[in-house]
């Protein structure tokens, strides 16, 4: 019996598609029990579901993967921003220069190179009137959210559960992982500042008082001003989401719903997280939006309009939550 088994499957698989196909044509035609042609029915609408949810995979797994590119495009287009340092790195370098002469005890070579700072600082003022601060270093860190609308509500849950037990420590180091966040970090040297303390220290190594002047040149560094800018990524996300999903509109009509579905998740997410907290009003627009948006995209109706409105209101909300945390330095 195995024998014969294995005769017919190597024979099976010798046998051309054409051949197959007809021989089970044939075999579905001969069946007098009609088990055949039931088995062969469930087994084509099985497949017709494969298809159906494969797709829907394909279109849900290009819509995720929008969503982690867009994350990376947007470093690299800040990083691509990214400002010229040369004159706070010179300004800095000359005034390390100084503090190193005034240790060696060489209080003339160091008066001389604060002087060459002073004029070059003079210098730039002159040439950029307003510059009040100049970049000194930018550092951009991504801060991801591992986790979905509904484990962000878990844990806010969980910690004003541990804030009502007066355990706000642990609660606080559970609302601390509740960031979505491109953070530009950005140090910069206040030029008036810089200008006072090089010109007093020129004084103070006229006076004799060269530790004094050391001092004030070290304190430079501790004067820096920090800024932090935050990105909320889920906008950033959603966005970029949105914008596919227009240019998908004409081609793929599938496709640019599971964009906008997307978008969806990220604009509650960003919600939930408070980013533009105080701007609840607008985020249930855009969600009404995006689900007419959705309607009017499978029934082939004009969308332009409110993919408009969705965009401003979108532009909006990104304003809001980067100036929020704009003004905020350390």
């Amino acid at each position: 019996m195995r024998k014969l088994i294995a005769a017919m499957l190597i024979a099976s698989m010798m046998l051309p598609a054409g051949a197959m196909a007809g021989s089970m044509k044939d075999g579905r035609r001969s069946s007098s029990s009609g088990m055949g042609s039931s088995m062969t029915e469930n087994h084509g609408t099985s497949s017709a579901s494969f298809w159906k949810i494969n797709t829907e995979s394909r279109e849900k797994m290009r819509a995720k993967q929008t969503s982690r590119n867009a994350v990376k495009e947007k470093v690299e287009s800040l990083r691509r921003m990214r400002p010229s340092f040369k004159t706070a790195l010179t300004a800095m370098r000359k005034v390390d220069e100084a503090i190193m002469l005034l240790k060696e005890g060489k209080t003339r070579e160091a008066k001389k190179v604060l002087m060459e700072a002073e004029k070059y600082v003079n210098k730039y003022m002159k040439e950029n009137r307003g510059m009040g601060f100049v970049p000194l270093n930018q550092q951009i860190a991504v801060v991801e959210f591992k986790g979905d609308t509904k484990t962000a509500e878990k844990i806010i849950k969980q910690a004003e559960k541990l804030l009502q037990e007066g355990r706000v420590q642990d609660a606080r180091a559970m609302l601390n992982t509740l960031e979505d966040e491109i953070d530009v970090i950005n140090v910069y040297l206040p030029l008036a500042m810089y200008k006072k303390v090089v010109n007093d220290a020129i004084k103070e190594i006229e006076k004799g008082n060269r530790k004094e002047a050391m001092k004030m040149l070290m304190a430079i560094r501790d004067s820096i001003a920090i800024q932090k800018i935050v990105i909320p990524i889920p906008m950033v996300k959603a966005q970029a989401l949105i914008e596919k999903a227009k240019a998908a509109v004409r081609k793929d009509r599938k496709l640019a719903v599971a964009y906008l579905k997307e978008a969806q998740k990220e604009l509650k997410l960003a919600k939930t997280l408070g980013y533009a907290y105080d701007f609840e009003k607008t985020y249930k627009e855009m969600d009404r939006e995006l689900k007419q948006l959705e309607a009017a995209i499978e029934g082939k109706k004009e969308t332009e309009s409110l993919f408009k409105s969705i965009m401003e209101k979108l532009h909006l909300l990104k304003q809001k939550a980067t100036k929020e945390i704009t003004s905020r330095t350390e």
